[in-house]
């Protein structure tokens, strides 16, 4: 199976700008898409059955405009679940899951950290999804597609200064399970 994440930061702009043209061209089996902002009736959802999509999914956010989720699939999935769950969570919509046959798969839109009560938030989501994620793992074998821009991008276009103290502020959770992503997001940082 042939699984993609793209980050759109808006599918409405994203369609605007040839998004439809690239779908066709990198062709997966499921595309995880991150930070749609947008509600399901905002968008003519024709365009993704046209492209070969019959079966595709939105998890939006209870603010209009605000990060959400969507998952695009050429193949009926045996189940779909829209958030975790866990309220706090799904208001965001963060989180939208497909299960297949022998795989189950995730489009997760991870919350920044960019205020100390943000920061907060966001190790407190992380610590409730890893606890969610393990619960999930004994009955799935799972691939989370996670947009990790928050860990990157941001550390690329702030000061030198300002990025070692996020990098600081992120490097105590990988005890918590997200080690490897540390060591892509780092791995990024330093091939740049």
């Amino acid at each position: 199976m042939n699984i993609i994440s793209y980050n759109v930061n808006g599918i409405r702009a994203a369609l605007k700008k040839g998004f439809l043209d690239w779908l066709q061209q990198a062709n997966p089996d499921v595309l995880c898409l991150q930070e749609t902002k947008a509600q399901p009736e905002q968008l003519d959802l024709d365009i993704f059955e046209d492209a070969g999509y019959p079966y595709h999914y939105w998890f939006s956010a209870q603010k209009k405009g605000y990060s959400s989720v969507a998952l695009l699939c050429k193949d009926e999935p045996k189940q779909v679940t829209y958030g975790t769950g866990i309220d706090y969570m799904d208001f965001e919509g963060r989180n939208l899951r497909v299960d297949f046959e022998d795989i189950s798969v995730m489009s997760l839109y991870l919350p920044s950290g960019t205020n100390p009560a943000r920061l907060d938030y966001k190790f407190n989501y992380m610590d409730d999804f890893q606890a969610y994620i393990n619960n999930l793992k004994k009955n799935y074998p799972i691939w989370s597609y996670v947009e990790i821009t928050i860990f990157v991008i941001r550390l690329l276009i702030f000061t030198t200064q300002y990025a070692m103290l996020r990098f600081q502020v992120f490097c105590p959770r990988s005890e918590a399970g997200w080690t490897d992503l540390y060591k892509v997001a780092l791995w990024i940082l330093l091939d740049t």
